[in-house]
């Protein structure tokens, strides 16, 4: 392989201390034009999860949430204090659903009662909207998955103006926090180092203040822009892809709908030397299990390389990734 760029590559691209630029309500009105629904800003994504469990009257010791068997820890820190979880594919009765799609891809479970999306992975519907039909109430989402910003901000997207509204009330009576507080965990989030105790209490808690909106997007056309570079990237590593790597019909399924990252598949042993070589390019891949059915009620987990794919890849990097996944991937 000649001219190999070395860059340390992330699945995520890595926060930066942005000096906040817009209020929490510019902010909500960027978004709620990027998603075509309302939007409530929140401190992080698991605290917009809590917040939602909160207002539809979710309890720990009284209901029980149905998941699926292969989740976040964050998206698990926070249903395990409003429910009692269960494993979606077990078919047991559940009082409301999180309908996950892991790493952007888009699930086919609809479930038939009260459900809360996690749309954290998955931003962009396509490069120029986050609009889509929306499957519940509500859909958590997480901006440092795909923006470079100073905090773990996240939010909600709310289809019933009605419920918005209760959804900010609930924010706003959220307990203060000092700004020495909000300094530690801002030290805490850039460096991912420090005390667990600090980083979940105040990510637990969905109060948002006007400072802490650093790095978030300024309009539609930027985050169009930021799309339009993804597509970009993403197509080129793409190219490097079998067809047999990706189960039917995903091809055209990702290179629209711009996932947090790429699955590849395939016999084990090649996806970890090809894992070896990324690292080489200083690239973050690593092996995971993956639903294959993208039905989180009967998933198919199978070991895949999961590559970074934000914007933040350049397209000679990309152009090296494919290589790679071509080695991996051919006969």
């Amino acid at each position: 392989m000649k001219n190999v760029e070395i860059a340390f590559v992330n699945h995520a691209p890595e926060p930066v201390a942005h000096p906040a630029r817009r209020s929490r309500a510019q902010v909500e009105e960027i978004l709620a034009e990027w998603f075509g629904a309302d939007v409530v800003l929140t401190s992080s994504g698991r605290a917009a999860m809590m917040l939602f469990m909160t207002a539809v009257g979710m309890n720990r010791y009284r209901h029980r949430i149905e998941m699926p068997r292969m989740i976040s820890a964050c998206v698990f820190d926070a249903v395990i204090r409003r429910g009692f979880p269960i494993d979606a594919a077990s078919r047991s009765p559940a009082d409301m659903t999180v309908l996950y799609h892991q790493y952007g891809i888009p699930q086919r479970y609809r479930p038939e009662r009260t459900t809360l999306e996690d749309i954290s992975h998955a931003f962009f519907a396509n490069p120029r909207t986050g609009e889509r039909a929306w499957v519940g109430e509500a859909a958590s989402f997480s901006l440092p998955k795909f923006f470079p910003t100073a905090g773990m901000i996240g939010g909600l997207v709310v289809k019933k103006p009605g419920l918005a509204a209760e959804l900010r009330s609930l924010r706003d009576a959220a307990p203060e926090t000092t700004e020495e507080e909000r300094a530690e965990l801002g030290r805490v989030y850039r460096t991912r180092r420090g005390p667990d105790a600090v980083y979940l209490t105040r990510l637990l808690n969905p109060r948002i203040f006007d400072d802490e909106t650093g790095g978030t997007p300024g309009s539609v056309a930027e985050i169009r822009a930021v799309g339009a570079r993804r597509q970009e990237m993403f197509c080129r590593i793409l190219e490097g892809v079998a067809t047999a790597a990706l189960p039917e019909g995903w091809r055209s399924l990702l290179s629209s709908a711009l996932p947090f990252a790429l699955p590849i598949f395939g016999e084990e042993g090649r996806l970890a030397r090809a894992d070896q070589e990324l690292i080489k390019l200083g690239v973050s891949a690593g092996l995971f299990q993956i639903d294959r059915n993208r039905d989180m009620s009967k998933p198919d987990l199978s070991t895949a390389l999961l590559l970074p794919c934000h914007e933040h890849i350049s397209l000679c990097l990309a152009d090296q990734m494919a290589e790679i996944l071509r080695a991996a991937c051919s006969p």
